[in-house]
C-alpha cells in the first residue's frame, strides 16, 4: 500500500482507545478467543459491571464474514482488552496493526498478546461444524459463498435447492446438480484468516467431502494492471512466516487444468498484511511467486497432509482475483488506483462486480462440466 499504509491500518482500530492508551500508558492484550466469548474465562479478570466496551464497527453489515475483534476497558481503564477470533494467524495479523499504531508514539512496550492453541485447534468443535451443515460426498464451496449461490442457482441448468442450516458461526446451502452430486455453499460468518482455514480444511476432509472450492481475492506480485482485471488459479502453494518457507505443496488444482490460460503457477500465503514489505517480496520473486494472500496455500497443504496420511483423494481447486498488488521497493512512490486502502470505494466496487462475474463464469463452467 505504500504510503497509504497507515490510512488502511488505523482504519481497523478504533483510533481514539488505541491513542488513549498509548498517551496514558495503559496495557493492551491481544487474546484469541472469540469475540462474543467472556475473557473472565481466561484470564484473571473479573466480569464487572465498569468495564467499559467501545464501539466500534469497521466493516459494514452482511452476513458471512462480519465477526471482528471486540475493544473494552478493563481494571480501572488501565487496561484495554482486544478479542480476536482464535488463530495464530490473526492473532499476529491484528496484534501486528495495534503495535504499527502504537510505534507512533513510541509505545509498542505496552502491547501483549495471548494465544490459546486448545481453543484453535478445536475451532471444528466448539463452532459445530459437522453434519447437518455437511453432508457426506458433497463439493463443498466457500469464500465468496453467496455471489457463488447467486450465480449457479441462476445459471445452473436443473440446479436443485435441497436445505439451508445455520448455527451461531455457518449458513450451508445444499443444492443437488441434475446427476445427483450434491454441492454446499458454506458460509462463515467469523474470519477464518490463515492458519484457521486449514482447520476447516482439514475438518472438511475428515467429514467426507469430495472437492473443496474456494472462491476469493489475492494480492499480485505480477504487475498492478492485474488488480480487478486477472484471473488467477495456483497450482502450487507456499506457505510463509514472514520470509522463512514453512511448506511446499504442488496440488492438482482442478479448474486450471480445465481452463490451463488461467494457470498462475506459484502462490504464497502468509499470516499477516502488515509484514508484506519490501524484503518478503523479493524473497517471494526468488521462489517465482505470482500471487500472495493468507488462506490459499494453507488450505491446499491441509487437503494434500489429510490425502497423504489418510490415502485419500480429496481435491482441492481454486479460483481468485486481485483486489491489489505487491509493490517493489521501486514503486513506493507510484499512484496505483486500487489497494486494500481504498477498496471499498466505488470505483473499486464496480471493478470488483466485472471481474466476479468473470470468475464466476468460470465456477460455472467447471461445475457444469465436472458435476452434470
Amino acid at each position: 500500500m505504500g504510503k497509504k499504509l497507515p490510512v488502511w491500518a488505523w482504519s481497523k482500530v478504533p483510533q481514539r482507545s488505541i491513542r488513549e492508551a498509548a498517551l496514558n500508558n495503559a496495557t493492551i492484550e491481544v487474546h484469541g478467543v472469540y469475540p462474543t466469548v467472556s475473557i473472565e474465562r481466561f484470564t484473571h479478570y473479573k466480569a464487572c459491571a465498569n468495564t467499559q466496551y467501545v464501539d466500534f464497527t469497521s466493516t459494514s453489515k452482511k452476513r458471512l464474514n462480519y465477526v471482528r475483534p471486540t475493544f473494552s476497558w478493563v481494571d480501572g481503564g488501565n487496561t484495554l482488552i482486544v478479542k480476536v477470533t482464535p488463530g495464530r494467524d490473526y492473532l499476529c495479523h491484528y496484534a501486528g496493526i495495534i503495535r504499527y499504531c502504537l510505534h507512533q508514539y513510541r509505545r509498542t512496550n505496552l502491547l501483549t498478546i495471548y494465544r490459546y492453541p486448545e481453543v484453535e485447534h478445536t475451532l471444528d468443535v466448539w463452532t459445530t461444524l459437522d453434519d447437518p451443515l455437511i453432508v457426506r460426498d458433497s463439493v463443498v464451496i466457500i469464500g465468496y459463498v453467496e455471489e457463488a449461490e447467486n450465480y449457479l442457482a441462476m445459471h445452473l441448468n436443473r440446479f436443485f435447492f435441497a436445505k439451508r442450516e445455520e448455527n451461531e458461526y455457518y449458513i450451508s446451502a445444499q443444492y443437488y446438480t441434475s446427476g445427483g452430486q450434491s454441492i454446499i455453499f458454506l458460509g462463515v460468518k467469523y474470519s477464518f484468516w490463515g492458519n484457521i482455514s486449514a482447520v476447516i480444511a482439514s475438518k472438511l476432509c475428515e467429514l467426507h467431502v469430495k472437492e473443496i472450492i474456494y472462491i476469493s481475492k489475492l494480492g499480485s506480485l505480477r504487475t498492478p494492471n492485474d488488480v480487478y482485471n486477472a484471473v488467477f488459479a495456483p497450482t502450487k502453494y507456499i506457505t510463509m512466516n514472514y520470509c522463512n518457507v514453512t511448506n511446499i505443496t504442488s496440488a492438482t488444482n482442478n479448474i486450471a487444468s480445465m481452463f490451463p490460460e488461467l494457470n498462475t503457477q506459484c502462490h504464497a500465503s502468509v499470516p499477516t498484511v502488515i509484514e508484506e514489505d519490501f524484503i518478503q517480496r523479493e524473497v517471494l520473486i526468488n521462489h517465482n511467486v505470482s500471487s500472495i494472500d493468507n488462506e490459499i496455500s494453507q488450505i491446499a497443504y491441509a487437503v494434500s497432509d489429510f490425502n497423504k496420511k489418510n490415502q485419500r483423494n480429496v481435491c482441492f481447486s481454486s479460483l481468485h482475483f486481485a483486489s491489489d498488488y505487491l509493490r517493489e521497493a521501486t514503486e513506493i512512490n507510484h499512484n496505483i488506483e486500487h489497494d486494500l486502502s481504498n477498496h471499498r470505494s466505488t470505483g473499486a466496487i464496480k471493478k470488483k462486480v466485472n471481474i466476479m462475474r468473470v470468475v464466476l463464469l468460470y465456477l460455472h463452467r467447471y461445475v457444469q462440466t465436472s458435476y452434470p
